[in-house]
């Protein structure tokens, strides 16, 4: 009885193979992802490392795992890094215990460090009668009373279900739920929408020292090896 032939063919690399993957076929975890993207840097494969990375770009990933990856392989610093820092930050949303671990105890704490400063500046700006942005009256007669209410919603982590970029809109809902009195008010401007939006963004002090807390964050956060 003859033996079977055996068919050689010539070697093909793995940036020949895995960069040529299809999107639908292969459906890889972020785990699987990470070990790709870990080997083929190692090795310098850079057609598997871009393959990969354009796989992790399509998952749905947390800030806080964004932050890891823009960090951990020096990705693109904006859509990484800066942007992950402002989500987390601004939104108050918390590190899970599995981010922390990725990020390490030094990012981490950079990240909710950040997230209490601006916690506590939030409250002092609303404390802060001639910061709130109304006019006396409803200073004394509505904003007062409610105002454990409201810094509690402003001091709050955004809720998972709202998207990031509709922020400042839950905020405004949150704001008339608790002090609908603001409504009946006698100016027009707060009869017609109460709190307007130069309002929130001037109670959190959006683009001013709460946007530069969190750049010098930003600065700190990349110091730091992941």
């Amino acid at each position: 009885m003859s033996r079977p032939r055996l068919h050689y063919r010539a070697w093909t690399g793995p940036d020949e193979v895995y960069s040529s993957w299809a999107d639908d076929p292969h459906d890889l975890k972020p785990s699987d992802i990470d070990r790709l993207l870990e080997v083929s840097r190692r090795w310098t494969f850079d057609a598997v490392y871009n393959r990969a990375l354009r796989l992790l770009e399509k998952q749905a990933l947390s800030p806080g795992m964004r932050l890891f990856y823009g960090l951990h392989f020096g990705l693109d610093r904006d859509k990484w890094v800066k942007s992950s820092i402002h989500e987390l930050v601004r939104t108050l949303r918390p590190l899970t215990s599995a981010e922390v671990a990725r990020l390490g105890y030094m990012v981490a704490f950079k990240v909710l460090a950040a997230q209490d400063w601006v916690r506590t500046h939030r409250i002092s700006r609303l404390r802060n009668a001639d910061q709130t942005g109304c006019c006396g009256k409803c200073q004394s007669n509505h904003l007062r009373p409610a105002l454990s209410q409201i810094v509690r919603s402003l001091t709050l982590p955004l809720p998972p279900v709202v998207p990031v970029d509709e922020q400042l809109e839950w905020l405004q809902k949150e704001m008339q739920v608790y002090a609908p009195e603001i409504a009946e008010g006698t100016r027009a401007a707060c009869r017609e929408q109460w709190p307007s939006m130069p309002c929130l963004k001037n109670w959190l002090c959006w683009d001013g020292a709460e946007a530069e807390h969190i750049n010098k964050t930003l600065t700190e956060v990349q110091s730091l090896s992941v």
